[in-house]
């Protein structure tokens, strides 16, 4: 049996499926992933606010909600978050509400590339068990480091390459514990 992370994985495990298969049958090979030459993003001036990113569907699931709320509890000034996706149905008043006083830009469909371009540290926090953590591993590609929910594949991508990267899916406090503490580490404190 394959499965597309160790999350997914367990999952079917956990339910009694594929449990006559000894471990040795048993496999987690990620989805493959085309990218793009990988580029050294350029480091941040001292005085530059942490650019965040998050780029999604823009649904309660992928973490938005929790991500605004551990931004709520950051530090006024300092950093900046930018959003790239698309509500289903077009209807953002719900991401304007909650992003109401925060310093987010809401920048709908936009290409990853450019995107991953112009932040230094993206967030994806899903609290399900994300399949496959697709956008970490791009931005990985992009020379983009990434803080990810401990979760499904999400869990699998980021903690392969940083196991402290990783935070408790839904803990707006633990998230903003490790944001706050990156933008630390990028100013050289």
């Amino acid at each position: 049996v394959v499965g597309v992370s160790r999350g997914i994985l367990d999952v079917h495990l956990a339910h009694g499926l594929f449990a006559h298969l000894p471990q040795a049958r048993r496999y987690v090979i990620w989805n493959p992933v085309a990218s793009g030459a990988r580029v050294a993003p350029e480091p941040r001036a001292a005085d530059a606010p942490l650019t965040l990113g998050f780029i999604g569907r823009l649904v309660p699931e992928k973490g938005l909600w929790t991500l605004l709320d551990a931004c709520r509890r950051l530090p006024p000034q300092g950093w900046r978050l930018r959003i790239a996706g698309r509500v289903p149905g077009g209807d953002d008043a719900e991401i304007r509400r909650r992003c109401a006083g925060l310093p987010v830009e809401l920048e709908g469909f936009v290409e990853p590339a450019a995107f991953f371009a112009g932040i230094d540290l993206l967030v994806v926090p899903p609290i399900w068990r994300e399949p496959f953590g697709l956008t970490a591993v791009e931005a990985y590609a992009a020379g983009v480091p990434v803080l990810g929910a401990d979760i499904g594949g999400v869990a699998d991508i980021v903690g392969s390459v940083d196991p402290a990267a990783l935070f408790p899916p839904g803990d707006a406090a633990a998230q903003a514990e490790r944001q706050q503490a990156e933008n630390t580490r990028g100013r050289g404190a």
